[in-house]
């Protein structure tokens, strides 16, 4: 069976110079983040930063370093411990 995968933020556009249709751009994504953060009312980040903020509120939180280090994509908990003391 095939994992279903889902984005956080899809890069496609409704629509180009006037006309409908699921059109996709490189900027879709930036465009889309910082849309969302001035509806948002937060002070602007790049999204990148976001790891950083996810990695710090998970082990202040309690959470396993190992846990961290495979959500943020890293193969062991070395970098996590050397980043951020855990």
């Amino acid at each position: 069976m095939e994992e279903q995968k889902t984005f956080v933020f899809n890069a496609s556009l409704d629509s180009v110079n006037g006309r409908s249709g699921a059109y996709y751009s490189t900027e879709s994504p930036g465009q889309i983040w910082n849309s969302a953060l001035r509806r948002t009312g937060l002070r602007h980040r790049k999204a990148y930063q976001s790891r950083h903020t996810f990695a710090c509120w998970a082990l202040s939180a309690g959470a396993n370093p190992n846990y961290v280090a495979a959500q943020m994509g890293h193969s062991d908990a070395q970098m996590v411990y050397r980043v951020y003391g855990a």
